[in-house]
């Protein structure tokens, strides 16, 4: 095992923390946002930092929008969100609500909360509908911490049996 190996399998462990907490927030739809994360390892002086990333909606997703930043050029947007619900964009019936509707009632009451709205709480199996990213963190700091001295812990033996044995 590497220094290398030991971040890859960070990146792996990290995002399946960051993977079940959006589920649990509910915002799973697709799994276009979970199957997104991925991470770069960089030397930064005489360290490497990893740096992760996810598709841009992400920050909306996890900072939310306040009221004032709530506009319709959203529209578009939620009108696909909701057609991947399984809302019809048009509807013959005035009785049926629409995809079209739906994005813009949506963005009337986010006009007025911000993005998320308390009711859109029931859907989150944590009672959180933003913050996935430091939730995630936060709720498995201790798991990671974990996982990343034993490993360091692993390398550093394996490097010192080498050394040990080696004959002169």
């Amino acid at each position: 095992m590497t220094i290398a190996d030991i971040y890859n399998g960070a990146e792996r462990f990290i995002n399946e923390i960051l993977r079940k907490e959006i589920v649990a927030q509910g915002h799973h739809l697709t799994g276009a946002l979970e199957s997104s994360l991925e991470a770069e390892i960089k030397r930064i002086g005489k360290s490497d930092a990893m740096q992760g990333f996810a598709v841009e909606y992400a920050k909306y997703i996890n900072d939310g929008v306040r009221p004032e930043a709530a506009s319709m050029k959203q529209f578009p947007f939620l009108v696909e969100f909701f057609n991947q619900k399984g809302y019809p964009e048009y509807s013959s019936s005035s009785s049926t609500l629409t995809s079209r509707a739906l994005a813009a009632m949506t963005i009337k009451k986010w006009m007025k909360e911000g993005m998320s709205t308390q009711a859109s709480k029931r859907f989150s199996s944590t009672g959180s509908r933003q913050n996935f990213v430091e939730n995630a963190f936060i709720g498995n700091e201790s798991k990671i911490d974990e996982y990343m001295g034993n490993s360091f812990d692993f390398v550093i033996n394996e490097e010192y049996k080498k050394e040990k044995s080696e004959v002169i």
